[in-house]
């Protein structure tokens, strides 16, 4: 009964508010441009932008609208996603590496006017190397995906907190 009572709420539109950080400017409603990326790394712009939207909808008191209808933009760029070999079996034979990122944001405000920018959002994350290429790019994905998600967090408290 308790599922099905969640389920429904869900589908009806509602939701729980309360809890989520405020964003400057009185700013109530956001659009979020998907994230340019200058690496290499396929696909990267789309796990990090959903991280964002995420991490935006869920913490945030701002409501994720069209761009052109937003209080603010917020756009930004995957500047690097680089692996660095954090201990060896052997002087060629990496156990483990770590995933950096960084990431440069900036928010807008209706007019253009840019309002607030961080250029040095970085995260990391280690994961195993094995043996096998395609279980440590498994490995590699999943690191990705924990930095992504965290870079996604450490951009929402700088921007509810850089003011």
């Amino acid at each position: 009964v308790l599922l099905l009572s969640v389920l429904l709420l869900s589908a009806c539109g509602y939701r729980f508010t309360g809890g989520g950080r405020e964003l400057p400017f009185g700013i109530k409603t956001i659009g979020v441009d998907i994230l340019e990326n200058r690496t290499r790394e396929t696909g990267a712009e789309n796990i990090f932008t959903n991280d964002l939207l995420y991490e935006l909808n869920t913490n945030s008191k701002a409501t994720i609208t069209d761009r052109n209808k937003a209080d603010a933009v917020l756009s930004g760029r995957i500047v690097s996603i680089r692996d660095i070999t954090v201990s060896r079996t052997s002087t060629t034979v990496a156990q483990e590496r770590r995933l950096k990122a960084q990431v440069a944001l900036e928010l807008k405000n209706a007019s253009g006017k840019l309002i607030w920018q961080r250029k040095d959002l970085t995260a990391s994350e280690a994961y195993e190397v094995n043996a096998s290429i395609q279980s440590t790019n498994v490995n590699r994905r999943e690191a990705l995906q924990v930095l992504s998600k965290r870079l996604a967090e450490n951009a929402v408290v700088a921007l509810t907190d850089d003011f």
